[in-house]
């Protein structure tokens, strides 16, 4: 499901329903008569503590909500031409300062990536171009090294670092088709 999120609501919902169909008519899986991702996923307390932090409360933001926060990837690119989600996540980390939030243009971009990753931190880089920069390349590449099978690498600019596990990097652009 985590792939349909570039996709637009209706795309998806056109695809959850084919899916949904022949799962329920074509193979041997038994399954209920309704799919509902959100009723599945979600949990109501949790959506409406995200609604209460400026998520907009439409079926297609609240299924993008839960996809990022279900992924189990370290990376989401977010498409945000309004920064609806920019404001989310801003807001919905505002009480435990688990965010930190950085341009591109920063100076110390990569050194503030770089603890991020080491430390274990969330991390919001607003404002994307079409393209970002190269030493980000590894993240999105997943080129991730495993040692003992549960520490994570990953070599930025030439460094090996390993990657705590609660690090997760959102990426956010206005832009529709970003070259990355």
């Amino acid at each position: 499901m985590i792939y349909l999120g570039q996709f637009t609501h209706q795309y998806r919902e056109e695809y959850v329903n084919r899916w949904f169909h022949w799962i329920r008519h074509k193979s041997s899986i038994k399954i209920s008569e309704y799919f509902d991702f959100i009723k599945l996923f979600g949990d109501k307390m949790q959506i409406q503590k995200w609604v209460l932090n400026k998520l907009p409360s439409d079926t297609f933001s609240i299924s993008n909500a839960l996809m990022i926060e279900m992924t189990t990837q370290i990376q989401s690119i977010i498409i945000d031409p309004q920064y609806q989600a920019n404001i989310w996540l801003k807001q919905n980390s505002r009480d435990d300062d688990s965010l930190l939030t950085i341009t591109f243009h920063n100076p110390k971009f990569l050194q503030l990536i770089s603890a991020s990753i080491k430390f274990g931190k969330k991390t919001l880089c607003e404002n994307a171009g079409e393209n970002i920069d190269k030493a980000l390349y590894p993240l999105f590449n997943k080129s991730m090294l495993r040692t003992d099978g549960k520490s994570r690498f990953i070599n930025l600019q030439g460094a090996s670092e390993e990657i705590d596990s609660n690090f997760k990097l959102y990426v956010t652009t206005e832009y529709q088709n970003p070259m990355f």
